[in-house]
């Protein structure tokens, strides 16, 4: 992405305010993450005009404060990345065993069932308003996605492809992108 790309991505999100207080890197980060949020949400929701199903519905209004919450101040146990790119090769450094390990793929990593998804109706119906709601959900939701993540992937470096995606079948969130050995930062386009 060219700096003019890399500009416009600040600027667009950043009049949201989901990117006040960060460093100009960590903003970045956080504005791709949610430029790919929101790309997987309009790929999903309204295209033939339906109804929004209900949990895309919950994640069109959740996802995006949970990826500032959680990847921009919390204390993650995992080092992460984000790329648009669909494919691409990823590198691991010579210090594990001599060689460069290459990963092609993109993978889908699945969440385990969220308590909190199922007090949403509790949540709402108890809060002072919708607002307050919403607040009390993504607290909620980042903490048990923090959880999952430091559970599963400490001490690696994740590239994410789509931060937070849902199955409109069953309701479940998983992400898609890579989990590689801890210090495996570097990656580049596949053009193969």
């Amino acid at each position: 992405m060219n700096w003019l790309e890399r500009n416009h991505l600040l600027e667009k999100w950043g009049k949201t305010g989901l990117l006040r207080d960060l460093s100009p890197d960590r903003s970045y980060e956080i504005a791709k993450m949610l430029e790919l949020q929101a790309c997987y949400i309009v790929r999903h929701s309204g295209v033939d005009k339906q109804p929004l199903n209900e949990y895309m519905q919950f994640l069109s209004i959740i996802s995006f404060p949970v990826v500032r919450r959680l990847f921009a101040h919390e204390e993650l146990q995992f080092t992460f990345d984000a790329t648009a790119y669909p494919a691409f090769l990823a590198y691991r450094p010579d210090k594990y065993d001599g060689k460069e390990t290459v990963a092609l793929t993109v993978r889908r990593y699945k969440f385990e069932p969220f308590e909190c998804v199922n007090q949403w109706d509790q949540v709402r119906d108890l809060a002072y308003s919708n607002l307050h709601a919403e607040v009390e959900m993504c607290a909620r939701l980042t903490e048990e996605i923090k959880t999952q993540l430091n559970k599963e992937h400490a001490g690696k470096h994740l590239i994410f492809f789509t931060p937070l995606q849902v199955d409109l079948s069953d309701g479940t969130f998983s992400w898609r992108g890579l989990s590689l050995p801890a210090g495996s930062t570097k990656f580049r386009e596949n053009e193969e």
